[in-house]
């Protein structure tokens, strides 16, 4: 048997307990009970996701204290803990300190499948009283033997394929029976493992014979063979007493079943970099480990679109930069291509790099280089690869003709947006700038909007490229910009003045390309 969500409402100190969101996920399984000390999502994120101490499975216990008004970080918290892998959530306190129940948190759970549960309204109920129910009814289904092998392989048919993996598996079954286990080579490396408790870490011991299966007072090694795979033996531990010979038939049959239908595959550094990529903070934590990078020594973050995910362009663009970095880690998803990069090989200019790839890019068709200049964080890198993503159409109005953007660039563009879909009530207040030009006649007008655009946004200010893409003379050029200084009233070459006028430079383009 395994415990679900549903099975807590029959507890006597959760009688009274009402499920009001996530109905579809009453059915996930619940392995173990925490609480959690903070609600600040940013608390939340550096106690629990990011350094492993939150386990799939679990479910969760708050009154939302440090928080119970700030609906935006309710839902924060919520989707954090889906996301992570939590079976639900048990809301205390409503009533006393949480005035109610928000509608928006509801109807996140819904949209989530995510559980919340809601003590009775009014009442004080202890912590204590509903872990030690959940504890005991958890104690009482680990004896229970039989089941588990058909539910942990209905679970991992159901699973994303990311997830269809060794490490996840064995993560099922150390939850479920609160053993140590690890999947190891005939050389004692460690393939596949997960530790109960989470704190612990697994220790091999050596085996005198390698032929001969081994039992110590609590731990186990048992000879294996699945088919590709050069996995040779199964390591168990439990911290609290001995190995049930029962439970080491069970766990067997269930890695057997596991190889036949989706086979024990060493993780790849694709796996990697998808993982950091899309935010999955325990797989990607699981893999560095796997692979034996430091994730904090990641420096800088690239996307470059229409690299085609031609595996050509791509090792070529990767090979290049490793000669530069120790961690080239490279993820695509649609037409865009993302290198984590980090440690140094050599010591060189990192301007001159960039002119490297760049020159590089300029072979192929229409690639775009996008970099982040901020110090890297995987939370920024996942709100500029976000921003890049929504607003890619705005990047090619504002910067037609540019190959190389940075995230100075996304943040202007996202400053233009926000104006034009969020503040047309002061957009002439940002066009100001631009008002001596737009009284001249049609066709001067048009003309030094058309250069003043492409000396702003196109060339940096820099004249002869200008004097290209305009396809006049470098003089004319000249002296369109001593006539656009004399009709602004100050010289744009200036920093001091540059900022608003390029904003409005901006948002005129933005207007009248969409018109």
């Amino acid at each position: 048997m395994t415990i679900r969500v549903k099975d807590l409402l029959s507890l006597p100190s959760m009688k009274h307990t009402r499920l009001i969101g996530g109905d579809e996920g009453k059915n996930k399984v619940v392995s173990s009970i925490s609480v959690l000390e903070s609600t600040d999502p940013k608390v939340l994120k550096n106690m629990y996701f990011n350094h492993a101490a939150f386990r799939v499975d679990e479910i969760l216990i708050t009154g939302f204290i440090n928080n119970p008004d700030k609906i935006n970080e309710q839902c924060e918290c919520v989707l954090g803990l889906s996301k992570a892998g939590a079976s639900g959530l048990i809301i205390f306190y409503e009533g006393l300190v949480l005035k109610e129940i928000d509608s928006k948190l509801v109807d996140l759970a819904n949209q989530l499948g995510f559980p919340l549960l809601v003590m009775q309204k009014n009442k004080i109920i202890l912590y204590g009283e509903v872990i030690s129910d959940v504890q005991g009814l958890l104690h009482r289904d680990s004896k229970k033997i039989g089941l588990f092998s058909k539910e942990i392989i209905k679970r991992m048919s159901l699973s994303e394929k990311s997830d269809q993996n060794g490490d996840y598996l064995l993560r099922l079954i150390s939850n479920k029976y609160h053993y140590s286990i690890a999947l190891i080579t005939l050389n004692n490396e460690v393939v596949f493992s997960a530790s109960w408790p989470l704190s612990s870490e697994i220790v091999l011991q050596q085996i005198n014979n390698g032929d001969v299966d081994y039992q110590g007072t609590n731990s186990y090694y048992k000879q294996l063979s699945f088919e590709a795979s050069d996995i040779k033996y199964m390591y168990l531990k439990n911290e609290y007493g001995n190995i049930d010979e029962q439970i080491v038939l069970e766990i067997i049959e269930i890695l057997q079943i596991f190889s036949t239908y989706f086979k024990f595959k060493r993780p790849t550094i694709d796996e990697l970099g998808s993982s950091l990529l899309n935010d999955h903070i325990f797989k990607r934590q699981r893999l560095a480990k796997y692979f034996k990078i430091n994730l904090d020594t990641i420096e800088k973050f690239w996307i470059i679109t229409n690299l085609n995910h031609s595996i050509q362009q791509v090792e070529k663009i990767s090979l290049l930069l490793k000669q530069y970095y120790k961690i080239v880690i490279v993820s695509s998803q649609d037409e865009d291509t993302y290198f984590f990069l980090g440690e140094e090989q050599i010591k060189f200019d990192y301007l001159e790099l960039i002119g490297i790839v760049n020159d590089e890019l300029k072979k192929l068709d229409n690639c775009k280089f996008y970099r982040q200049l901020e110090k890297f964080s995987f939370d920024e890198s996942r709100r500029q690869k976000q921003a890049y993503r929504e607003h890619r159409h705005y990047v090619e109005i504002i910067f037609p003709y540019k190959q190389m953007y940075t995230s100075i660039d996304l943040d202007f563009i996202e400053k233009c947006v926000v104006i034009i879909e969020g503040e047309k009530q002061n957009l002439d207040a940002f066009l100001y700038p631009l008002s001596p030009l737009l009284d001249e006649k049609e066709e001067r007008r048009d003309e030094l909007l058309l250069t003043l655009q492409t000396l702003l946004l196109d060339t940096d200010l820099i004249l002869n490229k200008a004097a290209n893409l305009l396809d006049v003379h470098i003089g004319t050029v000249k002296y369109r910009l001593k006539t656009l200084n004399n009709l602004l009233g100050y010289d744009i070459r200036h920093t001091s003045n540059l900022f608003p006028i390029y904003l409005a430079v901006g948002l005129y383009r933005m207007i009248h390309f969409t018109k």
